[in-house]
């Protein structure tokens, strides 16, 4: 929802995109400016291959492993697509692109100094299911982002309530 959101206002002002995907038919955006190149984000070799030259490689992969039965959050999807892409560009050196990471409203800050996941740990709020892995996994990713110091990287993280709306064009705090 948030990637095809990103991608719909790019493609509509005028930006030309590649979504880089292990299965293109579940790309449903057509537009000129759109293309699509089959690969895995989780591949830092393949994916350095196809991110170079680009300006912005744009994240909002989501995902656990938890069909497999596997809640270990550092084998989640999204912990080794971000891994990965923090890899492929730092191969990159000083043409790499910047690099934009949708993640989870569990980093946020519940309170001034308190990041909302490690509240929820400490006071032993979370899930054993894929829900708290999932948290565990924005924790994960945040220790790894604020290690990352060395390339180009902006995180976005919307709030913890989002849902499909009508564009309005307007930012409502």
């Amino acid at each position: 929802m948030i990637g095809s959101g990103i991608t719909n206002e790019a493609v509509n002002r005028g930006y030309h995109v590649t979504g880089i995907t292990r299965n293109s038919s579940k790309i449903k955006i057509k537009h000129v400016n759109l293309s699509t190149a089959k690969g895995d984000v989780a591949e830092s070799e393949n994916v350095a291959k196809q991110i170079a030259g680009q300006d912005v490689v744009i994240s909002a992969v989501r995902g656990d492993n938890s069909e497999d039965g596997d809640l270990d959050p550092k084998h989640s999807v999204e912990y080794r697509v971000v891994q990965s892409l923090i890899a492929a560009i730092r191969s990159l050196g000083d043409d790499a692109p910047r690099l934009v990471l949708v993640e989870g409203a569990s980093i946020l800050e519940s309170e001034p100094g308190v990041v909302m996941i490690d509240k929820m740990i400490k006071e032993n709020k979370l899930s054993p299911d894929s829900i708290g892995a999932m948290f565990v996994t924005h924790q994960l990713n945040l220790k790894l982002l604020r290690a990352t110091t060395d390339i180009k990287l902006t995180v976005i993280t919307p709030s913890g309530q989002i849902r499909p709306g009508k564009r309005t064009g307007k930012y409502h705090p």
